[in-house]
């Protein structure tokens, strides 16, 4: 069989395993679940992230400016993908691999 049908079917198993996941979930969840604001890790993601999406929030257009700056300038190197490094190494040899 070629390998785009096992390809395939990897996916079907995945879509239907996303689909039907949460009849499934309580199986391997079980016990008594803290609230967030009990995880110390949590927490502190907490402390980092308000301050930071209330500065974006305050200065709209200069995040989306921003943004777009770091868009732009990732074009160019987007489109160098792929490209070699380093020359080509001619050296008359010959690669035989089953």
């Amino acid at each position: 069989m070629a390998i785009s049908v096992y390809k395939t079917f990897i996916l079907i198993v995945d879509a239907v395993l996303v689909v039907h996941w949460h009849r499934y979930d309580s199986f391997f969840m079980k016990g008594k679940f803290r609230p967030e604001s009990a995880n110390p890790v949590n927490r502190l993601l907490e402390k980092i992230y308000e301050p930071l999406i209330r500065l974006c929030l305050k200065w709209r257009k200069t995040t989306i400016g921003i943004n777009i700056i770091a868009l732009l300038v990732s074009v160019p190197l987007l489109m160098s993908l792929g490209k070699e490094f380093m020359p080509p190494l001619d050296e008359g040899l010959y690669c035989l691999c089953p």
